[in-house]
């Protein structure tokens, strides 16, 4: 059945409809339905019925006129043309053959050029299909089963997704910056997209912290925080955020939280406005938090400080100012009551920038509470990047590059409560943070959810099946496309991907992560300043190395003889239960040591490992341990043990100079001198 016919239907069903309806203007005036008459009702619902049903007949056939040619030169086409499903094989064979291409016709498998040429031709009439760019070039894949793609082991490439047997990856150096948009309804792969992303970047050696609303974007090899009323750890957004007198302190505090306040809790009037300020002064003063920088390392109020204080402020007023305090108290009270801003352990930002985290925040029981958790994160996170100052002007690597990529689904939460503030925290990491190493990967289901601005920056996005077509109307001008583009997307991960400003959109579909190969990158060796390729396990030999050199030979490790050696069955090891550590053979002793489990918190573990190289420096070592992050807990035990016995320290020293017990007393954390315990059993050489 044609194109043209179909349209016809729905225009002669409405004019038959009217044509019955006008039957009834001939209804005999008089005409009676039992006692009553009718006659004068009945014509006047056929006059109302036949003119409604014939001004739509009206509209649909003017329309229909506007679109028959194109609908008739399609008609002819398919006449010649044997439609079959979608595939992206084929797909990629129209992108390669032509760029102006209907979208209804992505669909068809063309047999011929000719009939590329006439479904060309046809198309053109009303709108081409894709941006008038130079196509493609397509590349062969060595293999069905998509691979990482080939990259040095001093750049970050991500792959996306593949178009037939050609893969697209996200190189972002190439693109100016490390933000990545995701845009599609649920179900449609934005958040299997975000993981990929997360763990590609993960496995290259970046920070990555995800923000997981839902609880769904496990990141394998991430500490995951849970934030909830029971979790152990919790957030204070009064922590200062700086301390540097320039552009820190308790002005600068209460200025940044009354903005965040008056985002997550839009309800807060002008009065309660400015009881609320007074409210958050008052309690920096409780806490002996004055203007002056000599006070700004003092413990912060919490929220249940300034409820607390607004309660007493009540209690002394009277009139329509106790009526603005109540007000303010009753705005904030349902947000500043919950427990986890008033944890005794906090989230430690240093440990979000220094390895992988996901913070669980499905069991947050509203949006509110959510938006001001992750804009407080955002917020912290972004003053202690600045504080580390600008990325090198050329980075030897993307390492240096990206400092931290933050992972962001459902990213309305954050991004729609103030999305036209140019200062909004979300707004500023998008325009301000590009220079001090932060990349983002963000999911959404509609662009309106970001403002023009924010858009500007992320040149790569990737917009996959909408819900409707309303929603696919908002979201194709993004990349270039009409809607009908976005409206044929077959399922989960199918989509188009624009990795530039200057680039054309292809439509791929997304490699989930099962499918993916994560090899840990080689790096470059393009100068001799590079180092060898595993720097960490050189730098644990060196360790093992000093150790040698530095112990007494009376202690040093025993040579143990061969099973079969008679001496050795005559005579025991003096300490039977523990290997002594094998120079030529460390694989060995890591498997027997991850068999044992973790003796260390691996953020407690990172710390006592910087702290024992600056040990090293001070007694004009040149031996440290590099790229902690990347190392297994196991070889962190090991370097943080070989470390200690190279320096000589003895176990108070140890205790004072290398562990920190601030993090002793935490649910699961070994005492100091436990610690030490522990590694001696696990690594120890018979020193008795």
């Amino acid at each position: 059945m044609s194109r043209l016919y179909k349209a016809q239907q729905p225009i002669l069903n409405d004019l038959a409809t009217g044509l019955f309806a006008a039957l009834l203007w001939f209804t005999p005036i008089d005409a009676k339905l039992g006692p009553l008459t009718i006659g004068i009702p009945v014509r006047l619902l056929g006059y109302a019925a036949s003119l409604f049903y014939w001004t739509k007949a009206y509209l649909a056939a003017e329309e229909l006129l506007q679109q028959a040619p194109l609908l008739l030169k399609k008609d002819e086409v398919d006449d010649e043309v044997e439609i079959d499903h979608y595939t992206h094989d084929r797909a990629a064979e129209l992108e390669a053959a032509t760029t102006h291409i209907d979208a209804a016709y992505l669909e068809a498998a063309m047999p011929a050029e000719e009939k590329i040429q006439r479904w060309q031709k046809a198309t053109e009439i009303q709108q081409p299909a894709l941006p008038e760019v130079a196509p493609v070039e397509t590349k062969e894949a060595p293999s069905e089963v998509p691979e990482a793609p080939a990259r040095s082991g001093n750049t970050l490439s991500v792959l996306i997704g593949t178009s037939g047997k050609q893969k697209h990856v996200w190189t972002p150096s190439e693109h100016g910056n490390g933000f990545f948009l995701v845009l599609g309804s649920s179900g449609s792969g934005k958040t299997e997209t975000l993981k990929s992303i997360a763990a590609e970047t993960h496995h290259f050696g970046i920070p990555v912290l995800i923000f997981d609303f839902h609880g769904d974007v496990v990141l394998e090899g991430a500490t995951t925080y849970k934030i909830s009323h029971a979790s152990e750890f919790g957030i204070n957004p009064m922590q200062l955020d700086s301390t540097d007198p320039d552009d820190g302190g308790v002005f600068a505090q209460v200025s940044l939280l009354l903005e965040q306040l008056q985002s997550s809790i839009p309800s807060i009037g002008h009065r309660q406005h400015q009881v609320l300020k007074q409210a958050i002064e008052l309690a920096y003063q409780h806490q002996g938090i004055t203007s002056d920088p000599q006070t700004w390392s003092k413990t912060a109020p919490t929220f249940a400080t300034v409820l607390r204080i607004l309660e007493l402020l009540a209690e002394n007023a009277e009139g329509p100012a106790k009526d603005s305090i109540l007000g303010a108290h009753a705005a904030v009270a349902k947000i500043f009551e919950h427990p986890i801003f008033a944890k005794p352990k906090q989230v430690k930002l240093d440990a979000l920038l220094k390895s992988s985290h996901r913070l669980d925040l499905s069991r947050l029981e509203n949006d509110a509470l959510r938006f001001l958790v992750v804009d407080t994160l955002l917020r912290k996170l972004t003053r202690a990047l600045r504080a580390q100052g600008h990325i090198p002007v050329q980075p030897k690597s993307d390492r240096e590059r990206y400092r931290l990529l933050t992972i962001i689904d459902e990213a309305k939460l954050v991004a729609s409560r103030d999305r036209d503030n140019p200062n909004s925290t979300l707004n500023k990491c998008l325009t301000e943070y590009r220079k001090f190493g932060l990349g983002m990967g963000l999911g959404s289901q509609v662009a309106e959810h970001f403002s023009d601005e924010a858009k500007a920056q992320i040149a790569c996005r990737l917009i996959l099946k909408p819900f409707d077509r309303k929603q696919a109307a908002t979201n194709a001008p993004d990349i270039g496309l009409s809607a009908e583009h976005l409206l044929l997307l077959k399922g989960r991960g199918d989509g188009w991907l624009k990795l530039g400003a200057n680039d054309r959109p292809v439509r791929v579909q997304v490699t989930p992560l099962h499918e993916r190969s994560l090899e840990s990158p080689k790096p470059d060796r393009s100068s001799e300043n590079d180092g060898p390729e595993d720097l960490w396990k050189q730098a644990i030999a060196r360790l093992e190395a000093d150790l040698q050199a530095k112990l007494p030979p009376a202690i040093d490790h025993p040579e143990v003889d061969p099973p079969d050696s008679a001496s050795n069955a005559s005579q025991p090891p003096a300490n039977p239960e523990v290997d002594p550590p094998d120079a030529e053979a460390p694989e060995a002793r890591n498997s027997s040591a991850s068999e044992s489990g973790e003796l260390l918190p691996a953020e407690e573990l990172t710390a006592a490992l910087k702290r024992l190289c600056t040990l090293f420096k001070e007694v004009g070592s040149t031996e440290a341990v590099h790229e902690f992050a990347q190392l297994s807990i196991d070889d962190r035990e090991r370097a943080l043990w070989f470390g200690i016995k190279a320096l000589g320290l003895t176990q108070r020293q140890a205790i004072l100079k290398v562990f920190d017990r601030s993090g002793s007393g935490q649910k699961g954390f070994y005492e100091p001198a436990s610690w030490l315990k522990a590694l001696e059993e696990k690594f120890g050489t018979n020193q008795e």
